[in-house]
């Protein structure tokens, strides 16, 4: 009895230790938090040991923290302890080798060190982001470093940068975009046929702030809601802080819901200032002071409801409201400071230097910003259509004419004829620059006289029309929207095209604290190439070029110590989508009448499931976590954690387990117990940015390699225009060495892909984005670029019209795949008229030359591919899959055989479910509740066509059939 005593007061002992150390952590953490004042962002915690005051570090959801330690034992711990507490991904933990730490330049926003071993503290200042915090123990105290903020970046307060409406940054680190530094989602906005997404977005002390639309992607039908959120990241690594729901906001409020419907003021109604942001959280409203950190509401102001524009100059607001009340807030005490009456012009206002300016009438006014003491007062002609403050000048685009007046004074200094294009004018690198025709052109700022006319030949392609958002600028370049983001140099470099980067509709992009801001768009010109998703892009300068990866193939306990074990059979289904074609099909019998045999619950997101030799695979993507189960009876055989996501499932080769990592590299387990054989380095250096919330590698591998003939093929990389491109591996299964290896770098200044060949460069480019690889046959394929077995690119030719290529195809009316559609023939006549209108020269030299022009549409020999990538679940309506031998190019194909959004190839046959199945003059459409899907079925020679009316045309009806489906549910 005494020895059973003596245990319980051992075990109460023990438990009682283990909650006082939990306690003394969460403390500790709590203490380290409000010693450095770090309110959200990634932490580094550098030693974590068990990881206690890692997993307490995260303090709440608006932090990501990331544990480093030299010891395998305590990373072990620290896993097991974060993962008990269910927190694993948002909290993770990786080996620390070496003197280097594992990130990019200005990402962590807090390092805490108690024994930062060989970390050196310019290391911790190199990764740390401005105004980031190092916590260090030295000589038994806490020492706190501040990285300062340089002073070559700027912030992006308002829609047009500040107050002045002059949409310059101060910003010298910005340039073309060469590196990613972080992306999150959604991949898409809502739709081309709905207001866009992204209505304003602005930058200040650190951090991002947006109004989004989180409503269905791809479904514009006025039955589906929308969903306005304001929401803040930080700026340097995208870590979500805070969000806030806008329900009083959108379409509804705007009385319409097309792509440009949205009042050009609704971008004005966002501002930041240092530790506030100011909004109308509805449509119409009030304006509200949130707190920056957190988006609590900090204040209101009365007799503000009908504010249409915002603006703020040294803590005062400035408040249009209406066309005949401006008033003035003091920020600091929320109290109006004045207000001034009249018939104020939308958009004319602009405050600079302790003034503010607007016209009122048909003359412009100066008030005094403190107290709205009338300075002095201009006649005005016509009605401005742009008004930028800069300096000691007002700048007036009206009509035909540009005129600079004096701040000081109202008084005239100069007017010159210049019709200002795009209603966007420029005041960067000491000179006026502004639109003229279809060029650009600089201004002397004390004469108005044209001093320069820049010479964008090189990056101007011809084709389609210039994007329909607002240019952007910082005192190196001039950031265009004639294709996607052209840098435009105004200091005489040279300049940059960057046709795989586009904008948002009506918003476009943002440049600031260094880096190119681009938010999702509903666009489907270049597919398969052009990024998606919220990326924040950074200069090939901005990022210290480290040391390549060396000793790439690490090998595990396992390593040549493989037990035998019984063999798959013909009903397993041991990779993505059961084999290396990605058919999606098995030749197993599956009754009609199912029952559950076994359950298991894990954590988060998981991977669809594998199964080879009586075992079943599934990853917890977010969790960084790969499972074994028995298939009979579910028991858990083994678990593996890895050091970042599995987005994919892995692959199994006989007794081993294969799977790629966001953290760069490639795993092979033991089946029979999970124990490492080997690892393999497939970045080419230690590096981490963060991806969807997560650190991940900027060359991440999908989860789910490509098993062929005893070989591991797989990607490592995002884009083929970031980071060096791609990188494709070829590894011997049985022990990770390199069989074959290639790289897809795709980058270059100007538009060189499309030099000499037959494609209209509006509509497509050379390139690709990573994903999921397929083979058919003997090659592998990746989005519109082929590979042989041994990993050499092979031709893929663009597909061209001419007299012995008559198609003649189906006509699809009364069919189920078109139900809005009255003449086919009379919408491809206004298509193409448009595009010989528009640019006939070069239609008439693409039809000299190659007989007509191509939209990208390419002979790749037939296999399974998805237009967005295998991975996107979102179900935009501008994509699709497909099982064929053409790489589609522009064409949309929901009409198609073997298309679709959910697809299966059985031996004969293929079985497609599609969404869309009607369409308006620009996209595919779906209304929920009116129909149903469509459930179809083709034989697998029946290849998608186009017909001799939609060859060549842009936005046309794109691939159609010969014949029709085998049957249509």
């Amino acid at each position: 009895m005494k020895r059973r005593i003596g245990f319980s007061l051992i075990v109460s002992y023990v438990i009682f230790s283990i909650i006082i150390s939990a306690a003394h952590a969460e403390q500790s953490a709590e203490q380290i938090l409000q010693a450095t004042g770090v309110k959200g962002g990634l932490i580094v915690h550098i030693g974590c040991g068990g990881g206690r005051l890692t997993a307490a570090l995260r303090a709440n959801d608006s932090f990501l923290v990331h544990g480093l330690d030299t010891d395998q034992a305590n990373i072990k711990k620290a896993r097991e302890h974060i993962q008990s507490l269910n927190m694993y991904g948002k909290v993770s933990v990786e080996q620390l080798t070496g003197a280097s730490l594992p990130y990019s330049d200005n990402l962590v926003n807090l390092v805490v060190a108690e024994k930062p071993g060989r970390v050196s503290t310019d290391e911790v200042m190199r990764v740390l982001c401005p105004n980031g915090a190092a916590y260090i123990k030295q000589d038994g105290r806490w020492i706190k470093k501040i990285k300062p903020r340089p002073k070559d970046i700027d912030e992006w307060s308002h829609f047009l940068h500040d107050a002045s409406n002059n949409a310059v940054a101060a910003d010298t680190q910005v340039g073309p975009p060469r590196r990613l530094k972080w992306i999150c989602g959604p991949l898409w906005s809502r739709s081309h046929e709905f207001n866009s997404s992204l209505c304003a977005m602005v930058s200040a002390n650190g951090r991002l702030f947006y109004i989004f639309d989180e409503g269905l992607t791809g479904v514009t039908a006025s039955t589906t809601p929308e969903r306005w959120v304001l929401t803040a990241r930080d700026a340097f690594n995208g870590v979500l802080l805070w969000k806030l729901p806008m329900p009083k906001w959108g379409a509804g409020h705007w009385k319409n819901k097309a792509l440009r419907s949205a009042p050009l003021t609704v971008p004005r109604l966002l501002v930041a200032k240092g530790e506030r942001v100011f909004i109308t959280l509805g449509y119409g409203e009030a304006v509200s002071a949130l707190d920056a950190a957190t988006g609590r509401i900090l204040a209101t102001y009365e007799q503000t409801e009908g504010t249409e524009e915002i603006r703020c100059l040294e803590d005062i607001l400035l408040l249009r409201k209406g066309r005949n009340l401006l008033l003035a807030i003091d920020i600091k005490t929320d109290k109006k400071l004045w207000q001034a009456t009249g018939k104020i012009q939308p958009l004319s206002l602009a405050a600079e230097g302790g003034k503010v300016f607007y016209q009122d009438g048909q003359e412009l006014l100066c008030l005094r910003l403190t107290d709205g003491e009338e300075l002095w007062r201009a006649p005005s002609k016509r009605a401005v259509s742009l008004l930028v403050a800069h300096e000691n000048l007002v700048l007036l685009a009206a009509g035909p004419e540009l005129q600079a007046l004096s701040a000081e004074t109202g008084k005239t200094i100069w007017t010159t004829k210049a019709s200002v294009g795009r209603r966007e004018l420029f005041v960067a690198n000491g000179r006026i620059w502004h639109w003229q025709g279809n060029g650009i052109v600089g201004r002397d700022l004390g004469t108005g006289q044209i001093t320069e006319k820049l010479n964008t030949d090189d990056v101007f392609t011809p084709g389609h029309h210039p994007r329909c958002y607002q240019s952007k600028a910082t005192e190196n370049f001039l950031i265009t929207p004639n294709r996607g983001v052209e840098f435009v140099s105004v200091t005489g470099a040279e300049n940059t095209q960057n046709d795989w980067v586009r904008g948002a509709c009506r918003y476009g992009i943002m440049p600031g604290n260094g880096l190119l801001y681009v938010p999702p768009h509903p666009c489907f010109c270049y597919p398969g190439v052009k990024l998606t998703g919220f990326n924040a892009l950074a200069p090939a300068s901005a990022e210290r070029q480290r040391p390549k990866a060396a000793n790439r193939l690490q090998r595990g306990p396992a390593f040549g110590k493989i037990e035998n074990y019984p063999q798959g059979n013909p009903n397993d289904w041991p990779t993505y989508r059961h084999d290396a074609r990605r058919t999606g099909a098995t030749s197993c019998d599956v009754g009609p009448q199912l029952h559950e045999q076994w359950q298991v619950r894990l954590q988060g997101k998981l991977t669809p499931p594998v199964v080879a030799a009586d075992r079943v695979y599934v990853a917890a993507k977010d969790e960084h976590t790969l499972y074994s189960f028995g298939i009979e009876n579910g028991r858990k055989l083994w678990q593996f954690t890895a050091a970042g996501r599995i987005d994919s499932p892995p692959s199994v080769h006989g007794e081993l387990v294969l799977f790629g990592c966001a953290d760069g590299r490639v795993y092979c387990l033991r089946a029979s117990d999970g124990q490492l054989v080997w690892r393999f380095k497939a970045a080419p250096q230690e590096q981490r940015i963060i991806a969807f919330g997560q650190l991940e590698s900027p060359w991440r591998v999908h989860g789910s390699v490509l098993l062929k003939d005893g070989a591991a093929y797989f990607t490592a990389g995002r884009s083929s225009y970031l980071d060096g491109g791609i990188y494709v591996f070829a590894l011997e299964t049985k022990t990770g060495k390199i069989l074959h290896q290639a790289r897809i770098d795709t980058w270059a200044r100007t538009r060189e892909d499309a030099r000499g060949k037959p494609f209209v460069p509006a509509y497509h480019i050379e390139g690709v984005q990573s994903d999921i690889l397929v083979s058919e046959g003997d090659y592998i394929y990746l989005g519109q670029v082929k590979f042989d077995l041994k990993l050499a690119k092979q031709e893929v030719p663009y597909i061209m019209p001419g007299a012995e290529k008559k198609e003649v195809v189906m006509d699809l009316m009364d069919q189920p795949f078109v139900v809005d559609m009255k003449s086919q023939q009379k919408y491809e006549k206004v298509q193409h008229d448009w595009q010989w209108r528009t640019h006939k020269g070069m239609m008439e030299d693409y039809q000299k030359r190659y007989g007509g022009a191509s939209m990208g549409d390419r002979n790749m020999g037939l296999h399974v591919f998805s237009t967005s990538g295998f991975l996107d679940d979102s179900w935009f309506n501008r994509t699709f899959w497909m099982y064929s031998a053409t790489w589609p190019g522009y064409y949309i194909a929901h009409r198609a055989p073997k298309t679709g959004q959910l697809l299966v190839v059985g031996p004969e046959k293929t079985y497609a479910v599609q969404v869309y199945t009607s369409r308006n003059l620009q996209s595919p459409l779906f209304t929920p509740g009116e129909r149903g899907y469509l459930l179809y079925a083709d034989d697998n020679d029946n290849e998608p066509t186009l017909a001799d009316y939609t060859r060549g045309v842009p936005k046309g009806i794109g691939f159609t059939r010969k014949k029709g489906c085998i049957f249509c549910l």
